[in-house]
């Protein structure tokens, strides 16, 4: 078996390793929800955000869930920080919608 060879089969085994969970719904990166700016934000767009975030990060959990111990630790790794990204990145914007509210209080 040629090195090519051993790295196609390889490729195609783990190709085939993640098909045969078809049950688990993969997250797909694209499905990472839109962020709005915290400081000129609506209520509105502030809670519909907080629950596409809530969305998304439950989707990244079902899937490792569903997966259990059958991901390599790097992509399942990825896929945690995926989530942490997202709700981080929220909690950033709504620091500052917090802030702007609270400013707009005191006026």
């Amino acid at each position: 078996m040629t090195a090519r060879t051993f790295g196609l089969t390889a490729a195609f085994s783990l190709f085939l390793a993640f098909k045969a969970s078809a049950d688990c719904e993969l997250p797909t990166v694209g499905a990472k929800p839109v962020i709005p700016n915290g400081s000129s934000a609506s209520p509105e767009a502030m809670y519909a955000a907080q629950e596409q975030v809530a969305d998304y990060v439950g989707l990244i959990e079902s899937y490792l869930e569903c997966r259990a111990n059958r991901l390599p630790t790097l992509i399942h790794d990825g896929y945690v920080r995926l989530a942490e990204t997202a709700a981080a990145e929220y909690n950033t914007e709504l620091g500052k919608f917090r802030s702007k509210e609270t400013e707009l209080a005191r006026n």
